[in-house]
């Protein structure tokens, strides 16, 4: 199979999952309104919304919320990226390296 795709079954099962899951996401399901990450995730055969959001990011390098345009614009980012779009960022807080600790005695 590898030869005929490029890639080994699993990779490929992985791969046409998440296409399955953005299409299924941006057709809206077929209802009209958005389906919900979880509903996404259900339907495209994830485990859980934990284990398409995992997905989502390895093969796209976003959060779900960004790839299917749901992120509200922060003000001065016209895109709806806010922080988790940008390259090196995840928006989460930043940690700093602490001193070594002396012990009292």
């Amino acid at each position: 199979m590898t030869d005929a795709v490029g890639y080994g079954p699993k990779t490929l099962h992985a791969v046409l999952r998440f296409r399955r899951a953005v299409a299924w996401a941006g057709s809206g399901g077929g209802a009209g309104a958005l389906p919900g990450l979880a509903e996404v995730a259900a339907r495209a055969g994830y485990a859980d919304q934990a284990h398409l959001t995992r997905e989502v990011r390895r093969w796209s390098g976003v959060s779900p919320t960004v790839l299917l345009g749901r992120a509200a614009a922060k003000p001065g980012e016209p895109d709806g990226e806010g922080r988790a779009g940008r390259a090196g960022r995840t928006g989460g807080p930043v940690r700093r390296p602490r001193g070594r600790r002396r012990r009292a005695g």
